[in-house]
C-alpha cells in the first residue's frame, strides 16, 4: 500500500504540470484570437451587461465580414478585399436595414477593418438591389481604400 500512494505522490507533480502547460496554451489561444481579431467593446458591454442576467459570453469579437467606423458597424463585405497597388478594394460593400451609415459614407473618410484602419479613396455611387443571393438596402461597388497607421 505504501508503494502505491510513493508512486501516485512521485506523479503529482508531473500531472500538475501538464495540466498547468495544456490551461496556459488554451488561454494562450484565446487572447491571440483576441489580439488578432480586435475586442467589439460595445458588444462586449451588453453582454457584461447580459451575463449579469444570467448569460455566459462575456467578449465579443469584431466581425470579420463588417467595416466599422467610430467603432460602430457601417456595412458588411460581401467578398474578400483585392489589392489594387498599395490599396485594398472591396468589390461590394452593402447594409441591411438596420445599419444605415452607408449611405453617408464619403471619399476621405477613416474606416476599420480587421483592426487596420483605412482612408477610403474612391466610392462607387450607392445602389440597390442584390449582394449575392442578399436583397439589400444599399450598396457600394468598387470601394478603394488606403492603409493608414494606427
Amino acid at each position: 500500500m505504501s508503494f502505491i500512494l510513493k508512486i501516485v505522490v512521485s506523479i503529482l507533480p508531473v500531472i500538475a504540470i501538464v495540466i498547468s502547460v495544456f490551461v496556459i496554451s488554451r488561454s494562450s489561444i484565446v487572447l491571440n484570437k483576441v489580439w488578432r481579431e480586435g475586442i467589439d467593446f460595445k458588444a462586449t458591454i451588453q453582454k457584461v451587461h447580459e451575463s449579469l442576467t444570467g448569460q455566459v459570453n462575456l467578449i465579443v469579437l469584431k466581425n470579420k465580414m463588417a467595416i466599422y467606423k467610430d467603432n460602430e458597424i457601417i456595412a458588411l463585405i460581401q467578398d474578400e478585399p483585392s489589392n489594387v497597388k498599395e490599396n485594398i478594394m472591396f468589390s461590394t460593400i452593402y447594409h441591411n436595414e438596420k445599419i444605415k451609415e452607408l449611405e453617408l459614407l464619403k471619399a476621405e473618410d477613416i474606416i476599420e477593418f480587421r483592426s487596420a484602419k483605412y482612408k477610403i479613396i474612391s466610392l462607387g455611387n450607392p445602389s440597390r438591389g442584390h449582394s449575392g443571393e442578399r436583397i439589400v438596402n444599399t450598396m457600394r461597388n468598387n470601394v478603394i481604400c488606403e492603409k493608414i497607421d494606427n
